[in-house]
């Protein structure tokens, strides 16, 4: 898979924290633009019908969601990449024992962002 034509689908809820995700992923000029969804059943959906190469998920979703979000991706759609954005070093712990891909902390810096997605664009399932 080259960066190029990576395809991305953030799933987050609405806010302020979901807009600067999307403000930095259109600043990357290797990124043609990124999917959103504001729960789980919605990007489930926009997974079922867009099949993005990789999955940026909010750990701040409410009552749990990222976990079965995270859960379903890896059951059912193993080939796409999960990188898990975390609030708290339970998420964190979670998101490690659930198989996330990749896991980044809050507090990230745009270039950790940008460092972790191109890792998880150039690896390939095994």
């Amino acid at each position: 898979m080259t960066n190029s034509g990576l395809m991305i689908l953030l799933i987050a809820p609405p806010g302020r924290y979901r807009d600067s995700l999307r403000v930095l992923l259109s600043a990357a000029g290797w990124i043609p633009g990124a999917g959103v969804a504001d729960n789980v059943e919605m990007g489930m959906a926009m997974i079922a019908n867009n099949a993005p190469d990789l999955v940026l998920l909010d750990a701040g979703l409410p009552d749990g969601e990222a976990w079965v979000a995270l859960e379903n991706i890896k059951n059912n759609f193993p080939e796409i990449r999960c990188l898990v954005l975390t609030h708290t070093k339970q998420d964190f712990i979670t998101a490690q024992l659930q198989g996330a891909d990749d896991i980044l902390p809050d507090g990230f810096s745009s270039q950790l962002l940008f460092d972790a997605l191109q890792r998880l664009a150039s690896e390939e399932i095994c």
